[in-house]
C-alpha cells in the first residue's frame, strides 16, 4: 500500500495547469484505467473479508454496513458493492477484464442482477471497451 500512497502523492504534486491538452488526455484514460484495475483489487478483497465475516468481527451486522461506517459509502452504493464483489466470485472472466482495466465497474454493474446463468461471463455478457458502460447490450 505505500507504494500506492507515493504514486498518488506523486500524481498530486503534478502542476496540472501546466500540462497541455494532449498530455491531460493521455493522462486521463490512463488514470481511468489504473482506477478500474485499483476497483478490482478492491472487490476482490471486499469479497475475501465478506467470506471472513470480517465486518461482524469488527461490530458491523452487515458487510453494507461496515462499509458505510469504515469506508463512508451511501448505503445504496455500500450494498451495490457488496453484491457485485460476491457476484465477480461467479464470473472469473468478467473479473479478469476488470482487474486488467479492460471493463470497468460501470460496464458490469447494470448485469449484476440479469445475469444468473452458471455460465455468466464477460464475453457472453457482451461486455467490453467498445460500448459505453450505459449502453452495454442488455442480457
Amino acid at each position: 500500500m505505500e507504494d500506492l500512497r507515493s504514486a498518488v502523492d506523486a500524481l498530486a504534486g503534478v502542476e496540472v495547469a501546466a500540462l497541455d491538452a494532449g498530455t491531460l488526455g493521455t493522462e486521463l484514460v490512463e488514470l481511468r484505467v489504473q482506477i478500474d484495475r485499483l476497483e478490482a483489487q478492491w472487490l476482490a478483497r471486499l469479497a475475501a473479508f465478506d467470506d471472513d465475516c470480517g465486518p461482524m468481527v469488527d461490530g458491523a451486522a452487515t458487510t453494507a454496513a461496515w462499509l458505510r461506517r469504515d469506508c463512508r459509502l451511501a448505503p445504496g452504493a455500500a450494498r451495490e458493492r457488496v453484491t457485485v464483489a460476491r457476484r465477480l466470485r461467479e464470473l472469473p472472466a468478467t473479473a479478469n477484464s476488470l482487474a486488467e482495466g479492460a471493463i470497468s465497474y460501470r460496464h458490469f454493474r447494470p448485469h449484476r442482477q440479469r445475469d444468473r446463468g452458471p455460465a455468466g461471463d464477460c464475453e457472453r455478457l457482451g461486455i467490453d471497451r467498445k460500448h459505453p458502460a450505459g449502453g452495454v447490450p442488455r442480457v
